[in-house]
């Protein structure tokens, strides 16, 4: 846990000096209202961590969906701030004992801020992204943080409209609440 925070924190430290470069400050650049559709899945990292597991991905039936409403603030160029309320149906108690049932999915919800630097400035009509942040949720009856990294794609439509697509690894920073996921994201995001 000490290595993810310290390289969450040192990301920090190094987008400060991007912030610092054209900082026009979170409230003067472009707005974003979005929607997402989301899916969870817990079963890879766990499969991976396994020296002796199969290393493929789990299938879309077989993760659990989710949706999301999002805020975007275009902070400089290159770099977003976004903020992401999301709630996913998952059976959280089940996958930590390894005995998961879809049928029996519980409620997540989550709060997660974000840094996006883009590839290329803002008014690209395709851009890739890379994300991190931190992230809370309320998880059956547990609080539970987790540290999520990611990339992303984003197409812009003529600066009015933006569909994204995201795929994240979230580290979690409370074991016993949540292991670790993979997030995949698929959004449509209106300038407001």
């Amino acid at each position: 846990m000490k290595q993810k925070l310290t390289i969450f924190f040192s990301l920090i430290l190094l987008l400060n000096g991007a912030f610092a470069q054209k900082a026009k400050g979170l409230l003067s650049g472009r707005h974003l209202l979005g929607m997402h559709i989301n899916t969870i899945d817990v079963r890879t990292p766990r499969e991976w961590k396994d020296a002796n597991g199969v290393r493929t991905i789990t299938g879309l039936k077989n993760q659990d969906m989710g949706f999301s409403v999002s805020a975007w603030s275009l902070f400089s160029s290159r770099v977003d701030f976004s903020a992401k309320a999301t709630l996913l149906f998952h059976n959280y108690a089940a996958s930590d004992r390894g005995t998961y049932d879809i049928a029996n999915n519980q409620f997540g919800f989550e709060l997660e801020p974000s840094i996006n630097v883009k590839a290329f400035e803002d008014a690209s009509f395709f851009n890739a992204f890379f994300s991190m942040g931190i992230g809370a949720g309320v998880y059956s009856t547990k609080i539970g943080t987790y540290f999520p990294v990611g990339f992303g794609l984003q197409v812009n439509m003529k600066s009015d409209t933006y569909f994204l697509l995201q795929s994240q690894m979230r580290y979690s920073l409370t074991e016993d609440v949540h292991k670790d996921n993979l997030f995949y994201s698929f959004g449509i995001a209106q300038k407001f």
